[in-house]
């Protein structure tokens, strides 16, 4: 089960809970909500979780257009990379702004929800996931 304020959504053979925050924060700050709270910013890895956020987003936002954190930090050799450190296989990544500091990679309403990238100074909404592996529902 999902923990208050959280919605869950069927994801492959697993349960993801999401929850969506229309508060500006910065990237960090918006990781550090989602791991407080046992999880971490939604880590958009397939088609599938890229539809899962839009729907989600879409469903809650209170605002015509919306920007949202998602898992995604460009390191030193200017690869992109999950919060694992893993190499990003799937990316709603369109747009590399020429900015080197532009390191944090969000997802934007008015672009069908693909993502671009920001620096660490931005404030912006954030969406948290918390993963459930094998639970049967």
């Amino acid at each position: 089960f999902c923990p208050f304020k959280y919605t869950g959504y069927k994801y492959n053979q697993d349960k993801i809970c999401l929850r969506y925050e229309e508060s500006l924060r910065t990237y960090q700050e918006a990781v550090d909500i989602c791991q407080r709270e046992g999880g971490d910013l939604i880590r958009v890895d397939s088609l599938t979780k890229h539809n899962i956020l839009k729907d989600f987003v879409e469903k809650k936002r209170s605002l015509s257009e919306v920007e949202v954190w998602v898992q995604g930090i460009r390191d030193g050799n200017f690869i992109w990379r999950y919060h694992d450190s893993t190499e990003l296989n799937y990316t709603c990544l369109t747009r590399i702004s020429a900015n080197t500091e532009s390191n944090y990679m969000r997802a934007v309403s008015n672009d069908n929800y693909n993502c671009n990238d920001h620096t660490h100074l931005y404030s912006t909404f954030f969406l948290c996931e918390i993963y459930i592996r094998d639970i049967w529902f």
